[in-house]
């Protein structure tokens, strides 16, 4: 599967966490096992209509954690940040009159700001070229929407999304059947500060992991 979806694997070594696979999950953005500056989840994308012919491709991206706009915002930040969003390279991003990205603060607190990525250097560029070059920086999701994902692994690609919802969803199964005392406790809603989170993932896993596989087959076969 990993051939095909073009997404990396890991050794015993490398396993990363229950907890960093969940945040690859974007139904459970608002649902973390953990919290701090070291999360990173993935990103809403809403492609921008090209003008004819257009050197540059460029999102609308959304989702970014409000901290970035605090002393200043500064463009550094911005970057640093990014760092964990491997195919969104060699971007440029709209920027206020100091350089700092110029930010939209959202309804849910988070942030969105544009960004832009050269498709080719001659006029006009190739409607193909420009398709090629966006669908190098945003996944499918389900329902018509895009991500931009972050990478666990240094220097790989980030997880393909069907495969961040099988990892979640094997470990959550050995889990249940190999020690089920612990299950229990996870699950129970008067004790655990997990049941709540647990409980959401199984119900939004019955909707989002066919819509998922469906838009995945659509890919791999197009």
């Amino acid at each position: 599967m990993d051939a095909i979806l073009d997404s990396p694997l890991w050794t015993p070594a490398e396993a990363p966490s229950l907890s960093r696979l969940w945040d690859l999950l974007p139904e459970l953005a608002e649902k973390p096992l953990r919290s701090g500056p070291e999360r990173r989840i993935p990103l809403a994308a809403r492609p921008n209509s090209a003008r004819d012919g257009d050197t540059l491709v460029s999102a609308h991206i959304s989702g970014l954690p409000a901290g970035l706009a605090m002393n200043g915002g500064l463009r550094s930040d911005f970057d640093t940040f990014m760092q964990s969003y491997p195919t969104t390279a060699d971007y440029s991003v709209v920027t206020r009159y100091d350089g700092a990205p110029q930010y939209t603060q959202l309804d849910d607190g988070t942030l969105s700001v544009q960004m832009h990525w050269v498709a080719g250097t001659t006029f006009p560029v190739p409607e193909d070229l420009r398709r090629e070059r966006l669908g190098a920086v945003l996944t499918p999701y389900r329902e018509g929407d895009f991500l931009i994902l972050p990478t666990i692994f240094p220097g790989k690609a980030p997880l393909h999304p069907m495969m961040s919802w099988w990892a979640v969803l094997y470990i959550l199964s050995m889990l249940a059947r190999y020690q089920p005392a612990e299950w229990a406790d996870c699950i129970d809603i008067n004790r655990s500060p997990f049941a709540n989170s647990i409980e959401y993932l199984l119900d939004e896993a019955r909707i989002a992991v066919p819509d998922l596989v469906l838009t995945t087959l659509d890919q791999v076969s197009s």
